[in-house]
């Protein structure tokens, strides 16, 4: 008796406990598909790459010296508003560029030759550039946003001083006078802050006319129309106080 109920106990446990007590190793299964050797691939893809890579390695500009991003302004954000509003010009009358400071996502240019990859890693988001219309009001309330984030990028034309206590910015001129109640400014920004990014939301219901022409694509028109080296401009078109 104690035979069967231990050979019932056996059986019981094998039952419950699955394949476990019963492993059985099994060689694996050849494969009937044969991969492509990665020497295959890399015959594929060969002829993109090198173009790709002739694309990226073009140099299309020079550096005069280390172009650094800083706020509130930098000799690299100072050029980049500067540049992207002379290329603007040849679309529509155009005041002044304001970019976003994270939008540039290189910490700095070195000195030297300046190559069309670089300028994808710097400017890498596919935003379109938007010219939107702003009244005097309207122009100071987005000049106290720029200040409250520390500042933005901005052409030559724009100047303000940034209270650093009350976040606000002060002294506002265009062109060196101050803002005129009855004018309209064109300003020319990527489309992402057109659409509110940012926290832009009071642009939301300005005028505007959309460019058909991607942030970076107008940087590298940029280089592609100034054969010329870039000097750092460092100019105090927006200082703290």
């Amino acid at each position: 008796m104690k035979f069967i109920k231990y050979l019932w106990l056996f059986f019981l446990l094998s039952a419950c406990s699955g394949p476990s007590l019963f492993k059985q190793i099994s060689k694996p299964k050849k494969s009937n598909y044969q991969l492509f050797e990665d020497k295959t691939v890399t015959e594929i893809i060969a002829p993109y790459k090198l173009s790709l890579d002739n694309k990226m390695s073009l140099v299309i500009g020079t550096a005069d010296s280390i172009l650094y991003k800083a706020r509130p302004e930098s000799p690299l954000t100072n050029f980049l508003a500067d540049a992207i509003l002379k290329v603007a010009k040849k679309e529509l009358e155009v005041d002044i560029c304001i970019l976003n400071y994270g939008g540039i996502r290189l910490p700095n240019i070195g000195k030297g030759d300046i190559t069309t990859g670089q300028i994808y890693e710097l400017l890498p988001f596919d935003n379109y550039l938007s010219v939107l219309s702003f009244n005097k009001t309207e122009l100071e309330g987005f000049a106290n946003h720029i200040a409250k984030k520390g500042g933005w990028p901005i052409s030559e034309q724009l100047n303000f001083v940034i209270d650093t206590t009350k976040r606000i910015a002060k002294n506002i001129t265009f062109n060196k006078a101050a803002l005129n109640d009855t004018s309209i400014y064109q300003i020319v920004l990527p489309d992402y802050i057109a659409n509110g990014g940012d926290d832009c939301t009071m642009l939301a219901n300005l005028p505007r006319t959309d460019l058909s022409i991607l942030l970076r694509d107008a940087m590298i028109d940029y280089f592609l129309d100034n054969k010329q080296t870039v000097k750092p401009v460092l100019d105090q078109r927006t200082k703290y106080e």
